[in-house]
């Protein structure tokens, strides 16, 4: 070997590549998680706008996240369910959907993904609790 070689072991590199993928990774979904807590909120204290509201528990529990691309998403009607539900219920529900959509997404293929609420009267609550419009300012 001459003074000016130098030899780089593949499979060293190749586990140090392997662990910045993973802490990437996490660190990304950890962000998605982030985001997904936003759109749920805190339990209201009497205010409007602390994110995702509760009455049938329909709105909360059909927020999902999917690569792009992705059809669908979780839908939830309100026909038929009764009113008042606990916030906290609901929420935690919401907050476990969201958080097993992120977890089985593999980030380091799925560049972009988006998070979406189906349930019918999504838009209804959009315009009046800006539930989107805080998340997406919140993390521009």
């Amino acid at each position: 070997m001459s003074a000016w070689e130098v030899r780089v072991n593949k499979s060293s590199v190749s586990g140090k590549l392997k662990k910045i993928d993973a802490k990437l990774e996490s660190a990304v979904k950890d962000e998605l998680k982030q985001v997904a807590d936003a759109l749920i909120g805190q339990e209201p204290k009497g205010q409007a706008g602390v994110g995702s509201p509760v009455d049938t528990g329909a709105y909360i529990t059909s927020h999902s996240f999917q690569p792009t691309g992705g059809r669908g998403g979780r839908m939830r009607t309100s026909s038929g369910k009764p009113k008042n539900q606990s916030w906290s219920d609901k929420a935690q529900e919401a907050r476990a959907n969201l958080y097993s959509d992120i977890d089985k997404t593999d980030v380091t293929k799925d560049k972009a993904g988006i998070f979406r609420n189906r349930s019918p009267h999504a838009a209804a609550v959009e315009s009046k609790y800006n539930v989107y419009l805080t998340a997406k300012d919140r993390f521009r």
